[in-house]
């Protein structure tokens, strides 16, 4: 039922659920995480050392728990808006999506440009349309909470997202230009490496895999281990990298194949991507405040929306109100949320 909540349908896999039969028998619940409590509110965060934790996406209702538990950064390994190897066209991924099987979904190569589209991919076609209040059917279509707009998730709302609650945000994309292999490494290794001297830190995309693989590959190159090594860990974990380029990765660079660049003192990272693709004003629990003037800007927007219900009865919610960008900002420019 948890695998169903993220719509993930393990039930399809016989091998899935003889695991799960298997280990359930015996299942206990896990030690609390010293120094994070709170590790479990945020798409269930694994440890991998002490300082680094690896997650799927997290949303905008975990912010809370990931700053009680301490966490000053964040590091983000999915793809942004655009495709810079590719025209800059568009390269959203996919965010959950309520009634939908995200699993099939992701893995079909459809763009998120029709209904259509999701609606061959719905989980139970008998759920009435209440079940999805905000659609015009009963599957969702977008999901605010994951920072996603009309074509899935998009990376500059959650940059900018984090960036309001003084969390420092590092983008480390993996997917179209980098992929799994020496490449990749090589043009994001100094980031890595600056990374890991935060403590603690916080790797997230959008199930763990590409955060895990990329964390243990440079613990592996970095410590000399073996690909044995990293390939027990991943599973410890529960990642399955047998499949992947690992052990050919991690042996071209201890094998002197390839090399390592020298790194300086700053993040290489990719920066923030302008794109056309459109990007929601949505304000997200920053504040209640008066917007300010952006007449310096020249930008026109027009006023607020009125805020939403709160997504919770109880316990911790979110709610969201929007405004409309009438006159766009100079290229150089881009409006801020406040």
């Amino acid at each position: 039922s948890r695998g169903l909540a993220h719509g993930f349908d393990y039930r399809v896999v016989p091998e899935f659920v003889a695991t799960v039969r298997h280990v359930t028998k015996s299942l206990t619940c896990p030690t609390a995480v010293p120094g994070q409590p709170s590790w479990k509110l945020y798409w269930e965060a694994k440890r991998l050392t002490d300082c680094v934790y690896i997650a799927g996406q997290i949303q905008v209702d975990h912010v809370c728990a990931i700053q009680r538990d301490r966490f000053k950064t964040i590091a983000n390994m999915r793809r942004g808006p655009v495709n810079r190897c590719d025209g800059d066209r568009p390269s959203q991924e996919q965010v959950t999506l309520l009634n939908i099987n995200s699993y099939y979904y992701a893995r079909s190569g459809m763009q998120r440009d029709s209904r259509e589209n999701l609606r061959s991919f719905v989980l139970d076609p008998e759920k009435p349309v209440s079940y999805a209040p905000k659609s015009e059917g009963n599957f969702e279509v977008k999901n605010v909470c994951e920072f996603g707009d009309d074509g899935g998730y998009n990376e500059t709302v959650e940059r900018e997202f984090l960036g309001g609650f003084g969390i420092e945000y590092v983008h480390v994309p993996v997917g179209n230009c980098y992929q799994c292999d020496e490449d990749a490494l090589v043009g994001h290794y100094c980031t890595l490496k600056e990374l890991f001297g935060k403590c603690p830190i916080l790797f997230h995309c959008r199930t763990g895999t590409r955060s895990a693989y990329f964390a243990l590959l440079y613990l592996a190159i970095s410590q000399g281990k073996s690909c044995s090594w990293a390939i027990e860990k991943g599973l410890g974990l529960g990642f399955n990298f047998r499949g992947y380029p690992m052990c050919r990765v991690i042996s071209s660079f201890a094998s002197g194949t390839r090399k390592l660049p020298a790194c300086g003192n700053t993040v290489t990272t990719e920066p923030p991507t302008t794109s056309t693709t459109q990007i929601p004003t949505t304000e997200l629990l920053i504040t209640t405040q008066t917007p300010t003037s952006t007449n310096s800007m020249k930008c026109v927007f027009g006023k607020w929306s009125d805020w939403s219900e709160c997504s919770e009865s109880c316990d911790l919610g979110f709610q969201t109100r929007s405004r409309e960008l009438i006159s766009p900002c100079p290229a150089n420019k881009k409006p801020e949320l406040v």
